[in-house]
């Protein structure tokens, strides 16, 4: 008897070991879901979190994104007006710069045209002198001669009225140059 006793004893022990173990696999296997189903509420709380941040970061890049499109816009339109005004200014150069080619082109026609006129009057002015020189000479050779002194006190007289006459007739020509 003793060892059926024991042998029951130890099968009872072995069952409520075996109890024991179950109860205690049981309470580790809701540990178990409980950890699971808090981690995954964790990991659950923590994306939505994660997402309300995203959310947050796309809202505040879709404003950026926005202002940078509407700055684009705002300097494409600058370009284009300033490229307009490029354009305009450009023409209103290119303008001045032949308003000018025609400008230089006349003043060297009237640089040409006065040189040519002064040319002109200075062969006017030779011609008179020669013709004035003519008639000094031959009013020279009609003084009779007398005397040296009386003879060159004579030619400086007329040098002196021809001198005089010349002047008279340039600054006549001035004049009348002038008033044109």
């Amino acid at each position: 008897m003793g060892v059926e006793r024991k042998l029951r004893d130890t099968l009872i022990q072995l069952k409520q070991r075996v109890l024991h173990l179950e109860s205690e696999m049981s309470k580790y296997k809701q540990k178990v879901k409980e950890y699971e189903g808090n981690y995954h509420h964790v990991l659950l709380t923590e994306l939505n979190i994660r997402h309300k941040e995203l959310q947050k970061q796309f809202e505040k890049s879709k404003k950026l994104n926005e202002k940078y499109y509407s700055d684009l816009e705002s300097l494409r339109m600058e370009y284009e007006l300033l490229k307009r005004e490029l354009f305009e200014k450009d023409e209103k150069l290119m303008m001045l710069l032949e308003e000018v080619k025609d400008k230089d082109h006349k003043i060297k026609e009237l640089v040409q045209s006065h040189s040519l006129n002064e040319n002109r009057d200075t062969l006017r002015e030779n011609k008179i002198n020669e013709d004035d020189d003519g008639w000094f000479r031959n009013n020279l050779k009609h003084i009779p001669k007398k005397d040296v002194s009386e003879v060159n006190f004579k030619n400086n007289i007329f040098h002196d009225s021809f001198v005089i006459q010349k002047r008279r007739r340039r600054a006549r020509g001035k004049n009348i140059k002038n008033k044109e």
